[in-house]
């Protein structure tokens, strides 16, 4: 079908970088979860006379259950859900609803898509916005006549007006709008070869709107207070953490070599962030050093960043944990395609170091999460493989 070329597109970009999954997974096709509102004849008496297909077409409205929108399409939709990986090996579900007309190549598709932990790459939803949008842009076989910032039931979008080989005609004009809502990623397009195709493209973008559950189920999740607290196996502190945390003892580079570290992460994706605990073994000449040089060691090799990651001291402060001084950095993360804000938090106590660390996936996990990490740590003497000093 000519449809599949541009279908694909939308999958490409559903994750930033993303791709089809080459049908690993089979379409689920009908209707079965569609509510459909009556026909809206008195609008298809009104239609343009020029355009017999809009005259054709039986209309329908249709408002998928818990997709978070409802539209008008020429006919009934074909549903399918496709599998797309992210640049960075995430994978989830894209849901699209579909309308083409064999004959003439004319399409008008609707998909969403979960937006959960996976803006890290952009920063923040809007910065996602404007690289899906220069993506776009800047593909194969394609001319930009026209673009403008559009804003759909109060959520900001874009739109770009374009025509495309991917029909194997430069004669069809392609409307794509994309809305990034809560953590939903939302696209529109819609094609045209003629005055008739436009006017088709037009009632159905303007009867597009946003429901109550746009914004994704997990919007919803993201409300419930999941922080438990959580004890170590040995008893040698106590942490606030958002979910259950993965354990493992692991070979970590550190200030003052290779060490063999325990550490905790937890995922968090309502808001999107990660937590991260390293609890590194000391030596007998590190705990000998002056306290102000251990944690200058600590910052400045955390300041080196990690892989691909760059970070940025915006501040530090000195806390007390506990009876102990501890330091805590302010940074800003930062990667080719975004930034964000983070905290790290350095303790020595008795014979370890701790390491605390907060990486926002995207600008929805802020200072309240990361107070609340930092604030819930409190490590234990009793357990302690030495008696802190």
């Amino acid at each position: 079908m000519r449809h599949v070329a541009l279908a694909c597109l939308v999958a490409l970009l559903a994750l930033g970088g993303a791709g089809c999954k080459g049908g690993s997974d089979p379409p689920r096709v009908g209707g079965s979860d569609v509510t459909q509102a009556p026909v809206d004849t008195a609008a298809q008496a009104a239609a343009p006379d020029a355009d017999s297909a809009v005259k054709v077409a039986t209309w329908r409205r249709v408002a998928p259950a818990g997709a978070g929108f409802s539209v008008e399409f020429p006919g009934a939709p074909e549903h399918e859900t496709e599998t797309v990986t992210s640049a960075a090996g995430v994978e989830a579900a894209l849901d699209q609803y579909t309308v083409v007309d064999e004959l003439t190549g004319r399409m008008v598709m609707v998909s969403y898509n979960p937006l959960v932990g996976q803006l890290v790459d952009f920063g923040d939803p809007d910065a996602a916005l404007a690289s899906l949008v220069a993506d776009q842009k800047a593909g194969p076989r394609r001319e930009v006549l026209s673009e403008r910032a559009v804003v759909q039931d109060g959520y900001k979008g874009h739109e770009l007006v374009m025509t495309s080989e991917d029909f194997g005609t430069t004669r069809m004009r392609v409307t794509w709008r994309v809305f990034i809502v809560g953590y939903r990623l939302y696209q529109l397009l819609a094609t045209a070869d003629d005055e008739a195709g436009q006017a088709r493209v037009d009632r159905f973008l303007g009867s597009f709107r946003f429901t109550d559950a746009a914004a994704g189920p997990e919007a919803e999740a993201a409300k419930k207070d999941l922080w438990r607290s959580h004890d170590a196996t040995d008893g040698s502190f106590r942490a606030a953490l958002p979910g259950a945390p993965t354990v493992e003892v692991v070979p970590l580079e550190t200030a003052w070599g290779r060490r063999e570290a325990r550490t905790l992460t937890t995922l968090s994706a309502f808001p999107p962030a990660i937590y991260t605990i390293a609890v590194i073994p000391l030596e007998q000449a590190e705990r000998e050093r002056p306290l102000p040089k251990l944690l200058a060691a600590w910052e400045a090799f955390t300041l080196r960043g990690r892989g691909d990651v760059t970070l940025d001291l915006r501040q530090r402060a000195a806390v007390v944990v506990a009876g102990h001084t501890a330091r805590v950095l302010e940074v800003t993360a930062r990667r080719a395609d975004g930034e964000v804000a983070a905290r790290f938090m350095g303790l020595p106590y008795g014979d370890r170091f701790y390491e605390l660390g907060f990486l926002p996936l995207d600008a929805r996990a802020g200072s309240t999460e990361a107070s609340r990490f930092f604030d819930g740590f409190a490590p234990r003497p009793a357990a302690a493989g030495a008696e802190p000093e």
